[in-house]
């Protein structure tokens, strides 16, 4: 009996007592948001070369950036902006056709996707140079066959588009390894030459057609200062910047500019009958243009086309070069993380091809369509081809043919 009554206390003890066990690490989102929607993808179908952003149109997006998750094909895409109704985001690095869209919206128990878009490439490597070679500087003929300036070997090598390689020069044989080492940059010119400028000395260098290479080393021009770059206008005048501003008319008669005492020239660009320089001083870092007035180069006072300063999150970050595309619009080289940016002709600033280009960007070349090649140096020592949906600026003194 009293066992009885014991085992029953025990039991009714244990029933009215509480299991206090560890608190859930997840909690479920409850379904309180009306499932998303996508209605379209702009631009339709394919996002064609020089498209920067891809707009996702639909229904029951969180309307804060970064809150939706957007995948392509699996892989997260970088979001310029977002609302209820549109998500914005960068170009991806992800390519193909057939690509499928999906969006995790929180607070939705559903994913919004869609299938059959398509982003093409719009990078290839150029000129098929080996991991033992050092590309200093490029110059591109009407034909789009590159000229490399190897450094290890000293030699100019020529690649044609569809790959086949040739060695154009060899600088050992001329005695120019001292200068060609130090080529900052290089230029096709009339005449079936190529030219190249030098950051140790004061000297212009020509280098001749392989076939009838008998000038081959000769020295074009001699400033009075150090040249960094050069570039033709449609009258044959070679502007040459560095430590100063120079014209060199056919004859090859050299003529100081003064518009730019005092600046240090980084890169120079004709387009049409205009100058671009970029440049520095102690105090400022910019672009600017002069009009190019007369037949033999005389040019106006400076126009300043845009301060560094104003570069918001590119302004820490060094320029190195420039291209000016047939619009007006500006390419700037840079070694920020996003190297090139793209200074529109209204003011407005945007990189192109945000986390698709990596690498400092020191050299850029117009093609004869809407390619512009890039060369990374020093760090990565290649050129790139990249398709930018718009032409460039006419470029003089071409035809290598």
């Amino acid at each position: 009996m009293f066992t009885t009554v014991i085992l029953g206390l025990l039991i009714l003890s244990l029933l009215s007592c509480e299991y206090q066990g560890p608190e859930a690490i997840w909690t479920p989102i409850p379904g309180d948001r009306d499932d998303p929607k996508i209605t379209d993808i702009l631009p339709n179908d394919i996002a064609n070369p020089g498209v920067l952003y891809i707009t996702i149109e639909g229904e029951n997006f969180f309307p804060e950036l970064d809150s939706n998750m957007v995948y392509i094909n699996g892989r997260v895409a970088r979001q310029k902006s977002a609302t209820a109704n549109e998500i914005v985001i960068y170009r991806p690095t992800v390519t193909g056709t057939n690509l499928r869209f999906a969006i995790d919206v929180p607070g939705a128990w559903i994913i919004a996707d869609t299938t059959g878009y398509e982003i093409p490439s719009v990078t290839s490597e150029y000129g098929r140079y080996t991991d033992t070679e050092s590309i200093l500087t490029f110059a591109l003929d009407a034909d789009e066959n590159i000229y490399g300036m190897e450094l290890y070997s000293t030699t100019i090598i020529r690649t044609t588009p569809i790959g086949d390689r040739l060695v154009y020069f060899t600088a050992e044989e001329k005695n120019l390894k001292s200068a060609f080492k130090s080529a900052t940059e290089l230029k096709t010119a009339p005449n079936k030459t190529l030219l190249f400028a030098n950051s140790k000395n004061f000297n212009i260098y020509t280098i001749y057609n392989i076939t009838s290479d008998s000038m081959a080393g000769d020295i074009f021009a001699t400033l009075p200062t150090k040249v960094r770059s050069i570039d033709f206008d449609q009258n044959g005048n070679l502007f040459a910047g560095g430590e100063g501003l120079y014209v060199i008319d056919p004859d090859t008669i050299v003529t100081a500019l003064t518009q730019y005492d005092g600046y240090a020239i980084i890169n120079l660009k004709v387009s049409d009958d205009t100058l671009y320089v970029a440049a520095s001083s102690a105090t400022q870092t910019g672009i600017w243009k002069n009009q190019i007035l007369s037949a033999t180069g005389q040019i106006s006072d400076k126009v300043l086309v845009f301060d560094w300063a104003d570069a918001g999150d590119y302004a820490s970050s060094t320029l190195n070069c420039i291209a000016v595309a047939a619009n007006g619009d500006i390419y700037v080289g840079t070694n920020n993380a996003n190297p090139v940016l793209i200074v529109r002709r209204n003011g407005e600033m945007e990189p192109l091809y945000r986390d698709i280009l990596t690498s400092a960007a020191t050299q850029m070349v117009w093609g004869e369509g809407t390619h512009l090649f890039i060369g990374f140096f020093p760090d990565f020592r290649r050129v790139y081809k990249v398709a930018v949906g718009e032409s460039g600026a006419a470029y003089y003194c071409r035809d290598m043919n």
